[in-house]
């Protein structure tokens, strides 16, 4: 991973994150960066550089989208459905069970803290364009329809405005 300082022209490596990795998303404070490897481990690594930190397992390819909340956890989508795992590292559990074939991209958490927007593919083969934007209460896994067509949910970073609820 690099990183630029906005008044630079050059980039520099964020040292110990010369593996392959993908899917990175930022801490709520900005300090660190977590990401997926091809080991199939979500790490977290200070954009400092230092040694990376294995936060938790993931199911290798499956994994996509990432949020970190500002409570410290960790909220990621796999095979499964949503994961939540401690930023400082444990066994992910399982918050949100897909049905089916369905795949779950998460792209937010809302700052009540509970509820997580995601994108739903409704099939292994279906293209991401094509699906669903749902959010779901991570306390109960009740799921509210959003958009039945889109992709591409995004989160809200600290200074902006978030909703304060769903519609």
């Amino acid at each position: 991973i690099f990183l630029r300082a906005m008044d630079e022209l050059d980039a520099r490596l964020i040292p110990g994150t010369d593996e392959v990795l993908r899917g990175p998303f930022f801490s709520a404070d900005g300090r660190s960066i977590g990401y997926f490897t091809q080991a199939s481990q979500v790490k977290r690594i200070a954009i400092s550089g230092g040694a990376p930190v294995v936060v938790g397992a993931h199911q290798g390819g499956a994994s996509i989208g990432a949020v970190w909340g500002s409570d410290g956890t960790i909220l990621f989508g796999d095979a499964e459905g949503v994961y939540r795992v401690p930023a400082t590292g444990g066994v992910p559990e399982l918050v949100v069970r897909s049905e089916g074939e369905n795949r779950m991209y998460v792209g937010a958490l809302l700052p009540d803290g509970d509820t997580v927007l995601v994108t739903e593919r409704r099939s292994a083969g279906a293209d991401w364009d094509a699906g669903e934007i749902n959010a779901y209460s991570i306390s109960t896994g009740e799921r509210r329809a959003m958009l039945t067509t889109g992709a591409g949910v995004q989160g809200w970073p600290g200074t902006r405005n978030p909703p304060a609820a769903l519609p």
